[in-house]
């Protein structure tokens, strides 16, 4: 029925919560490199 709109937001749910992943760990790498300058 609304499997179609049900799966897409899933996947908006999945890149959403992969590019917070990708944020973050871009923000503890630039703190860990600033830590040690």
């Amino acid at each position: 029925m609304n499997d179609k709109i049900i799966n897409s937001e899933d996947k908006a749910d999945i890149n959403f919560q992969s590019a917070l992943g990708w944020l973050a760990a871009a923000a503890v790498s630039i703190a860990a490199l600033a830590s040690f300058a």
